[in-house]
């Protein structure tokens, strides 16, 4: 049973998407958890990003592509990608961020 969804909600941040993944993915914890990552369509490679995680870590990385940019600053994005999440708790982080503790 999956304990917690991170959601990485992202727009065009294909030179921050990759380290935040990572420190997602890095995480060490007594529980399984998955990594949705929301993209607003973004158009600079950051799509290319997320599917070359995805096909890192199948288990962990689940691309949420939009087939449209959702608008309102993200919002739409964000809510479309939780609406995935098959978690007891969500861990919010943007494309743009990353943790930098592994536990």
């Amino acid at each position: 049973m999956i304990k917690v969804t991170v959601g990485i909600f992202t727009y065009n941040q294909k030179d921050f998407i990759g380290k935040a993944i990572e420190s997602a993915v890095n995480q060490v914890t007594d529980f399984q958890y998955e990594i949705l990552v929301g993209d607003d369509f973004s158009t600079d490679g950051t799509r290319d990003i997320i599917l070359e995680y995805q096909r890192k870590y199948p288990d962990k990385v689940k691309p949420v592509l939009h087939p449209r940019n959702l608008g309102q600053n993200g919002f739409f994005n964000t809510i479309e990608t939780l609406k995935l999440a098959q978690a007891d708790y969500i861990a919010p982080m943007d494309g743009d961020d990353y943790w930098t503790d592994s536990s």
